[in-house]
């Protein structure tokens, strides 16, 4: 074979580069995607952040945290709000994230670093659009970071415990479960001070600095009158965690045999695998201390973990699970010749699952292929048929309305962006009020437009209804259908006039 007939150091120089050329080559693609998903509804909504002074919580009511919404504000005010735009910001987030890590993997050697980097690289862009700025994506910033120091930093000052702190609140306004990934690198640098009573005073500084950027944040919605829809967004959150990958509502018996087949299928899997392998070998190998050894088994467990509390396993829930397994591959670059081979054969596999998935998204964007053009059906009728300003009310999730909104530069007629809320758990009290909160700011104003994703799915299972009588019955008797295909409907109100050109209906 080729891979036996050269030498360990010529075969990790030609995997590192092969493997940087194909990186380059899946983030050259990216820049050609289309936004989908998540992406279209927090882009729109920084960008009514941005342009009218939105407030979350307040003005509209969906489930990210601050920080979140204050990353997507700042890609709309500095790259604005195109698919270039998102592309951009992603490759961004990626040099970010994996420049962290390979600060983090370089005690072990520069191929190792970039090998390891290199392969994160790769397993995020085959994510495709399913990870294009996801939460957990973001996330890795500052868990790399924190790992960073975790590994390389030997002598710990107060700096370091300044940035882990800040680290560690920025991974609570990103998204709370995420937090605990910064454990293992923050019990490695207690463990580099020297004795328990530095160890405590840092625990301290930690403990203050965070304490006091989440309660400066806690100030800043109460002040902007966001309180009370941001306690309803945490109650909100225990109940769509009920909800499992088909959008089902279960018992809690039911849920827990879900969690566990979903944790059982991560464990029993490749990736586990390949990090068992290498964590192996750079222990062997002496590239790897027992200590950060048992850091990464930590990171791993609780790249587990994390999934299973929020009960659900699509997947950029599980991006951390993926990115630290494959990036734990650098380490067969420390090993004897059969490791370095091992190494190769990894990317030589992964680049050609990266490779035929890059192109195919950029060829026929999933926010086409997927959802049938449903954005650009709505887009394009706004364009041709109404005013700047037009209000729009969206009845979907993430199949496609708000991104139709974004590309018209629609306005929300309302404080609810989708209405999956409306549809499970509705005798809870929460539910109801959010129904009611709806029919009110319907009927004091009614939007120019609804915006229907027929395909949208609807959750199924405990408490949950196919429909909302009141809302169905009060738009039967205000609008009237006046464009629409296999997968969407667009009523427009009777009564409009002005901002609305009228269409007669087909």
């Amino acid at each position: 074979m080729v891979i036996t007939s050269i030498s360990s150091e010529r075969l990790r120089t030609v995997t590192v580069w092969t493997t940087a050329l194909v990186a380059l080559f899946a983030c050259v693609c990216s820049l050609f995607w289309r936004m989908y998903l998540d992406t279209p509804i927090l882009l729109y909504l920084a960008k009514q952040m941005v342009q009218q002074g939105a407030v979350p919580y307040r003005d509209f009511v969906e489930m990210n945290l601050p920080l979140t919404y204050g990353f997507f504000s700042g890609i709309v005010a500095v790259l604005g709000s195109s698919d270039l735009s998102v592309a951009v910001a992603q490759a961004l987030v990626v040099a970010l994230v994996s420049g962290g890590m390979a600060y983090a993997l370089a005690g072990a050697g520069r191929e190792c670093a970039g090998f390891g980097a290199l392969m994160g690289v790769l397993r995020l862009y085959s994510g495709t659009w399913g990870f294009t700025l996801q939460r957990e994506l973001l996330a890795l910033i500052p868990v790399t970071i924190l790992l960073g120091m975790g590994f390389r930093v030997c002598v710990i000052r107060l700096r370091h415990t300044l940035l882990a702190a800040f680290c560690l609140a920025a991974l609570t306004l990103i998204k709370p479960q995420v937090t605990l990934y910064a454990l293992p690198a923050l019990v490695l640098m207690g463990l580099r001070l020297d004795g328990w009573r530095a160890r405590l005073l840092n625990l301290l500084i930690v403990t203050g600095v965070y304490s006091a950027v989440l309660a400066l944040c806690a100030a800043w919605l109460i002040r902007c009158g966001a309180w009370q829809g941001f306690c309803e967004v945490v109650q909100y959150w225990f109940l769509y965690g009920q909800m499992n990958f088909c959008y089902v509502f279960q018992t809690g018996p039911e849920r827990m045999q879900g969690i566990m087949r979903g944790v059982a299928k991560m464990v029993f899997s490749p990736y586990l695998a390949l990090a068992i392998l290498s964590l192996g070998v750079g222990v062997r190998s002496g590239a790897l201390s027992r200590r950060a050894a048992w850091a990464w088994c930590a990171l791993l467990a609780i790249s587990l973990v994390v999934p299973a509390l929020s009960g659900q396993f699509w997947g950029y829930h599980r991006l951390p699970f993926f990115y630290l397994c494959v990036v734990s591959s650098g380490y067969l670059m420390t090993g004897p010749r059969w490791s370095v081979a091992c190494a190769a054969l990894v990317a030589l596999l992964w680049c050609g699952f990266t490779v035929p998935r890059v192109i195919a998204e950029a060829r026929s964007p999933a926010a086409v292929r997927l959802n049938h053009g449903v954005a650009d059906f709505f887009a394009e009728y706004l364009k041709k048929h109404a005013e700047p300003g037009v209000r729009v009310q969206p009845i979907d999730w993430a199949d496609g309305a708000l991104h139709g909104m974004l590309l018209a530069d629609a306005r929300l007629a309302t404080r609810f962006p989708y209405t999956f809320y409306f549809y499970h758990h509705v005798s809870h009290p929460l539910i109801q009020r959010f129904r009611a909160t709806f029919m009110d700011e319907l009927r004091k104003a009614p939007p120019d437009y609804l915006f229907e994703v027929t395909g949208a799915p609807k959750p199924t299972g405990l408490d949950t209804s196919a429909g909302f009588a009141a809302f169905d019955a009060w738009r039967a008797e205000q609008y009237r259908i006046v464009a629409q295909t296999a997968e969407a409907r667009i009523w427009q109100w009777k009564a409009a006039q002005g901002r609305v050109k009228e269409v007669q209906a087909p």
